[in-house]
């Protein structure tokens, strides 16, 4: 299937359309006689589109919660989620995806949503933390289709929510993740890498560990470096496993129409399903006039 990521900007902006306009709007994006977009991409707290910095479990400075006590979706409750729920009443066969762009600060080792990488001895915690997102969201009768470990995790920015995930790290962390959703009898998808063509073999390690691998349904990819032929060469490695492709984005950068729509055509519409992807998401499903709001990153 095909559709966008719904970040707490985009969510904001649609929420505060007029009533008649924003039920238009949705029933366009959704509805059979739309588009009919079927999957939606949600960062599991904030991202670089969003309003502010979040997550679904922050302390003040120097305080922790490894029972997660006050872990709590109610930001997601303002926007998102009343967003989604319009659009499953509209198709409620849509596919939820839910990627972190950073753990909670207390849990990594800069002690900042910022950059820096999860500290292993949060690592069960980290994993309930999942856990908890996927019941918060089905107690609003909107079930997670799939969750990836950590968004593009070879990136790190000082400027908003990211967070460095080494393939090791993902592995191990995996290991203890897929054992806790298997308790709690979820049958989330856990899909692993989510970034960029030109890394390809990110994912290589955990298909390959024979406790790791059960628990992982494919790969992610993003298109912003490589190409997508390296979809194919995962896909001829590994042909158990499934292939996502999960973000692209135009910016200032690239503003020619026709050029845009070539090149989208020929790698993501087109050529990422010719390539073995199962599912098509672009990023964020809209913007305002100043291509925001933003919480840092790029234009």
């Amino acid at each position: 299937g095909f559709g966008a990521a719904l970040t707490e900007s985009s969510a904001y902006l649609i929420n505060h359309l007029p009533d008649e306009l924003r039920k238009q709007v949705i029933h366009d994006l959704f509805s059979e006689d739309g588009i009919r977009m079927n999957f939606i991409r949600l960062p599991r707290g904030a991202s670089d589109f969003a309003l502010s910095s979040y997550t679904y479990n922050d302390r003040p400075e120097g305080q922790t919660d490894v029972d997660l006590e006050y872990f709590t979706i109610a930001r997601d409750e303002v926007h998102v989620i009343p967003i989604l729920k319009e659009a499953f009443q509209i198709n409620d066969q849509i596919k939820l995806m839910g990627s972190p762009w950073s753990a909670p600060a207390w849990m990594k080792e800069n002690g900042s949503l910022n950059g820096g990488r999860l500290k292993k001895e949060y690592y069960d915690t980290y994993a309930n933390y999942f856990v908890k997102f996927i019941q918060a969201y089905e107690a609003h009768g909107l079930p997670i289709y799939a969750i990836t470990p950590q968004n593009e995790p070879l990136h790190e920015s000082d400027s908003y929510p990211t967070m460095r995930m080494d393939a090791q790290e993902q592995l191990d962390f995996i290991k203890v993740l897929g054992p806790r959703f298997k308790e709690e009898n979820i049958e989330t998808k856990i899909i692993a890498y989510d970034h960029n063509w030109d890394r390809r073999t990110y994912p290589y390690p955990i298909f390959r560990d024979t406790v790791a691998t059960q628990y992982v349904a494919g790969t992610a990819f993003h298109c912003y470096a490589g190409d997508v032929s390296a979809q194919s060469i995962v896909h001829k490695a590994f042909p158990d496993k499934g292939i996502w492709f999960t973000e692209c984005s135009g910016g200032q950068w690239a503003t020619n129409f026709s050029s845009n729509l070539i090149w989208n055509m020929e790698n993501l519409f087109i050529g990422s399903v010719n390539n073995y992807s199962q599912g098509v998401w672009p990023w964020d499903i809209a913007v305002d006039e100043n291509y925001g709001p933003r919480n840092g990153g790029c234009e």
